[in-house]
């Protein structure tokens, strides 16, 4: 509160108007990697812009003052109040990327493609890793083939085998709700997600419940029978369902992470002499 009482003072006392020479110390706080203080500046900039071209460069600097902090959610946030313009919406969309919202990645790029009828290498390019991330590999493939598609013919070629050769060996993903079914003979969950160790420790720990209650009814020692064996089965046997739920989720992860790495990696190198050539 304090800090924004104070940010607040800041704006209204030097509310006159400014131009982009008056950029000078927001630009030097930046160059001095102070950029806290430098995203404060610019939203003064912004603040008492004195035209509107002034407001949104000052926007997009401030924008990527808090690129530089990682803080990608706040530089997502900045440039919409900036998108004017295609490139803004590219920017909106690596800031989404990188602070894991991949469905806003998606949503960002279909809207700037329908608001300007335009697509570049750039925004194709995160929507098809923002598709994968998802694990919409056949979305994802559509939207790399157009990907290829904008590249000159030698570079679509290849761009284009890689595409086809990686989308043929997606990930194979297991079901959460068949490991839930197997889950009814506590340990198969586990083992169907590749848990082995995990399975026979579900397995040995509700057979000991269940023999224990069991022994406890043949020795007529019921409110045993009941505390310590159905009442552990209670709580030990619908876990070994949710466990192997998220050991199920583990392993998808695991394997979407290894393809999508090295997707990434060798789409990224064979666009690269494409995406150099792009205006900055």
């Amino acid at each position: 509160m304090r800090k924004s009482f104070i940010i607040s003072i800041y704006l209204f006392a030097t509310a006159t108007a400014v131009s982009a020479q008056d950029f000078r110390l927001a630009d030097s706080l930046l160059q001095t990697g102070d950029y806290a203080l430098a995203a404060v500046e610019y939203e003064r900039c912004h603040y008492c812009a004195g035209s509107r071209d002034v407001s949104l460069a000052a926007l997009r600097q401030k924008a990527q003052c808090y690129k530089h902090l990682q803080r990608y959610d706040l530089a997502a946030s900045t440039f919409e109040r900036c998108a004017a313009t295609y490139a803004d919406h590219i920017q909106i969309a690596l800031c989404h990327y990188l602070s894991g919202h991949y469905s806003r990645v998606v949503e960002t790029a279909q809207s700037a493609g329908l608001v300007f009828d335009t697509a570049s290498i750039d925004m194709l390019l995160l929507h098809t890793l923002a598709l994968n991330e998802m694990q919409c590999y056949d979305s994802a493939s559509a939207v790399a083939f157009r990907l290829a598609g904008l590249c000159d013919s030698a570079a679509a070629s290849r761009i284009r085998a890689v595409v086809s050769a990686l989308y043929s060996r997606t990930p194979r993903l297991k079901s959460e709700a068949t490991a839930r079914w197997l889950s009814f003979l506590p340990g198969l969950g586990h083992l169907y997600a590749g848990y082995p160790l995990e399975a026979v420790t579900a397995l040995l720990l509700n057979a000991a419940a269940l023999g224990f209650g069991v022994w406890q009814v043949l020795d007529r020692c019921y409110i045993t029978a009941y505390i310590g064996g159905a009442g552990t089965l209670s709580a030990t046997y619908p876990g070994v369902m949710k466990s192997a739920s998220l050991h199920v989720r583990k392993t998808n992860l695991r394997r979407a992470s290894s393809f999508n790495s090295c997707f990434r990696r060798q789409l990224i190198d064979n666009l690269q002499p494409a995406l150099n050539r792009q205006e900055p």
